[in-house]
């Protein structure tokens, strides 16, 4: 299979007269690259791919597939294959005749058609399935013959829209694995739709953020925790701790203290972006510079972990900060502790951006991270 760039230039569409569903989207996917569209219900995500895919015509814009100019394209001339999140497979056929189906409508020999799709069976794991019917299949099974199926005919950019959507979570684990390891295996090109925040990092080369249409944050998975473009960005990916304050010669100063600046806006009024993990509880350390005394708010027991909620050391003002402790620090509420911002951790957006971004509903519970306490 070839690898084939996607560009999307300026891309927008609409739904009668309604508020736009994709709005100027504009976005490159290298040759070999698995990217993911990740956003809310309703955010645009699954119009994009299917402008993509020719089953929806913008209203302005172009696709482009390396340098050729897509956007008018029928889907059936667009070399892609097509994965949906319900496996829409022919209960009358046998699983060999499902995933052999694209070939025979090319009028592929039998000979060429019976060899592909054993190859392909044993591709998502599913040798000597041929003959059963859709009817013997579990909900897994039945999105590996969909994947075979799309597969087989050699595209050039694989679409997957929310596949896994409808698995239970330990398929939707092994499923995620399967596709990526497909995916690198062979190299095609593949756009991935997706709402959950955990599988999108896990199976990404990068991640489009979409919000009402267009793209938030377009960068690696790890970019999206290390330096948001935004806090709609930051909430999404699960930073609690935003932090108020001004910017000036590479310190930033807020009611917890002054910070050197690792990342981010420079000068001037701004808020300071930490996660969870990203503070630690100082005890029987030599005291660093940076560290903050804190006093307790409020603690909750999580089994795994201690999360405490924190105001500054005079117990006073409007700022507070969360953090993740090891479950054998248990404080109670209005004792006093040191805290350590990792100064490496510390990125800055600029102050104007808040007051633009609503709170995302997406919660970070999706992305498990590991806070260790420093000891």
């Amino acid at each position: 299979m070839s690898a084939t760039a996607v560009s999307l230039s300026n891309l927008t569409k609409f739904y009668g007269n309604h508020h736009p569903a994709v709005k100027s989207l504009s976005m490159r996917i290298e040759p070999g690259e698995l990217v993911s569209l990740l956003g809310e219900s309703g955010c645009g995500k699954t119009t994009t791919l299917r402008m993509i895919a020719g089953l929806v015509r913008p209203n302005s814009g172009a696709i482009l597939f390396d340098d050729i100019d897509v956007t008018d394209m029928s889907t059936e001339k667009r070399p892609v294959g097509m994965v949906f999140q319900k496996s829409l497979l022919f209960p009358h056929m046998s699983i060999a005749e499902n995933v052999g189906f694209g070939l025979r409508m090319r009028k592929a020999p039998q000979k060429e058609i019976d060899e592909k799709t054993e190859r392909m069976l044993g591709l998502v794991q599913l040798e000597g399935y041929g003959s059963r019917r859709v009817g013997q299949l579990s909900g897994g099974q039945e999105q590996r013959v969909s994947l075979a199926r799309a597969l087989i005919v050699e595209p050039d950019v694989l679409l997957l829209d929310e596949p896994l959507s409808a698995l239970d979570a330990n398929l939707r684990v092994q499923m995620r694995d399967l596709i990526r390891s497909i995916q690198q295996q062979i190299g095609v090109t593949t756009v991935f739709v997706t709402h959950d925040l955990a599988e999108a990092v896990e199976i990404s080369d990068r991640i489009a953020l979409i919000c009402d249409g267009k793209i938030e944050q377009y960068a690696a998975p790890e970019d999206f925790y290390t330096a948001p473009e935004s806090v709609r960005v930051a909430k999404f990916f699960g930073t609690s701790n935003l932090l108020e304050g001004n910017a000036h010669g590479g310190t930033f100063t807020c009611e917890f203290g002054s910070f050197p600046i690792s990342s981010g806006h420079a000068s001037g009024k701004g808020i300071l972006v930490i996660r969870q993990e990203e503070i630690s509880v100082v005890i029987g350390q030599p005291r660093d510079p940076g560290d903050v005394s804190v006093v307790v708010e409020q603690i909750q027991y999580l089994g795994t972990k201690t999360r405490i909620w924190v105001k500054p050391g005079n117990g006073t003002g409007s700022a507070s900060v969360q953090l993740d402790a090891s479950p054998s620090f248990r404080p109670l509420a209005g004792d006093t502790t040191t805290l350590r911002f990792n100064p490496r951790r510390i990125h800055i957006l600029p102050a104007e951006v808040r007051s633009e971004e609503p709170e995302s509903s997406e919660k970070a519970e999706n992305s498990v991270s590991t806070v260790k306490e420093k000891s």
